[in-house]
């Protein structure tokens, strides 16, 4: 769960063409469609803050979490720079998300941008859907996305170079996959050349991102064990259902019907 580390000081410039507003809107039909007045949202795994931004915009109270200190900094520095009845709706602070103790129950929790592959054991999943049950109001929902296998497994990640550039570096990223298959595990390892425009010299990050592709009926059981249950599966950004070609599945789930 240690990643995002030096990686984590140039993550906005990495995902500058993410579509955050897209994603917002996404989300926000799965919630209209799901729930009415929900008010409230806790964010598992904030990162720097790009949906919670967007979501507080819409009106919606944030509370957003993430194991990484340099991402909260970075959600910060957003936060202080939006107006101030935006910026009151957001809260930002360092927790893991495994075993948060004490936040508010919230109408929805989302967890975006993959969080929920970063949990690789089964106990990291269990113990972070605990984190959900206890934090969800009773007719609250429960959204994710993550890596589905039948899609990973049928369409095998690959190595990718890409370049990245603002008014002060210029970034090469290479991102070497290896396919771990009897741990449903892919080992991302990224590398980054970050030449400095000031002064033109280069620096080198690695680091190793390790992310579990999931299944549907593991993740019927997981929930389950924890008192909550699917309602609804898409692929990522439509409603239809996935499939061997669905690589970022959504997943909604609620509390079980018999709490």
């Amino acid at each position: 769960m240690s990643v995002f580390n030096l990686y984590s000081h140039y993550y906005n410039l990495l995902y500058r063409n993410k579509e955050y507003a897209a994603e917002t809107s996404y989300i926000l039909d799965l919630i209209h469609e799901e729930t009415q007045g929900a008010e409230s949202i806790t964010e598992l795994g904030c990162g720097t803050g790009g949906h919670a931004v967007h979501f507080a915009e819409k009106g919606f109270t944030v509370n957003g979490f993430d194991l990484s200190q340099t991402m909260i900094d970075e959600a910060e520095k957003k936060k202080k720079s939006l107006p101030e009845s935006v910026a009151d709706r957001l809260k930002f602070q360092v927790g893991d998300i495994r075993n948060l103790v004490s936040f508010p129950e919230s109408d929805i929790i989302l967890s975006l941008f993959h969080v929920m592959s970063y949990q690789i054991a089964n106990q990291d999943l269990i113990n972070t859907f605990k984190t959900v049950k206890t934090g969800l109001k009773p007719d609250g929902i429960f959204i994710f996305d993550f890596w589905y296998g039948p899609g990973v497994l049928s369409d095998k990640p690959q190595f990718r170079m890409k370049r990245f550039e603002d008014e002060a570096v210029g970034i090469i990223r290479f991102t070497e996959p290896n396919l771990v298959p009897d741990e449903n595990v892919v080992d991302v390892n990224f590398t980054l050349l970050i030449t400095d425009k000031s002064n033109g010299k280069t620096s080198e990050i690695n680091e190793l991102h390790r992310m579990r592709y999931l299944f549907l009926p593991e993740l019927n059981f997981l929930l389950k064990a924890c008192g909550l249950e699917v309602r609804k599966s898409y692929h990522w950004m439509t409603k239809e259902k996935p499939t061997v070609e669905t690589w970022y599945c959504c997943l909604i789930a609620g509390h079980a019907a018999h709490d």
